[in-house]
């Protein structure tokens, strides 16, 4: 596979410029809700590697999400990825953030959030959703 991934991260907010990811708030780990099912709230990061010699091949992209090791995906998103040509010989990245801000968790509980590459998979974001007590006024 000549396509790598870098970097995983789920934040509140992720952009990019000039194909640089700047993450706001990255490192969530635990989603929480008063209620369920809610909504995930989150943006995924990533950031792709590709090899100077795979420079203009095309990636098939999937990320998916899964309740407690669950092959039930959730919800997700597809799309293909072309690295453009490289400057000069050397390894290029790709960065992509992923905004499932509204996207829904039926239930507390353990989630992973898989990334394939052409249908093989490459990584996974594991993520807790609990459930807390609304603050008494």
């Amino acid at each position: 596979m000549a396509v790598r991934l870098g970097a995983a991260v789920l934040s509140e907010a992720a952009t990019v410029h000039d194909n640089l990811l700047n993450i706001l708030g990255g490192g969530i780990t635990q989603i929480a809700a008063s209620s369920y099912p809610a909504p995930f709230g989150s943006t995924l990061a990533l950031m792709f590697y590709v090899d100077p010699i795979d420079v203009g091949k095309a990636y098939a992209l999937e990320v998916t999400c899964h309740h407690e090791g669950s092959d039930i995906n959730l919800w997700g998103w597809a799309g293909d990825m072309v690295s453009e040509e490289p400057m000069m010989d050397q390894l290029q990245t790709v960065s992509l953030p992923l905004n499932f801000a509204l996207m829904g968790l039926p239930e507390p509980g353990s989630y992973e959030l898989v990334v394939k590459a052409n249908g093989d998979k490459i990584g996974a974001v594991p993520f807790k959703a609990v459930q807390i007590d609304e603050p008494r006024v």
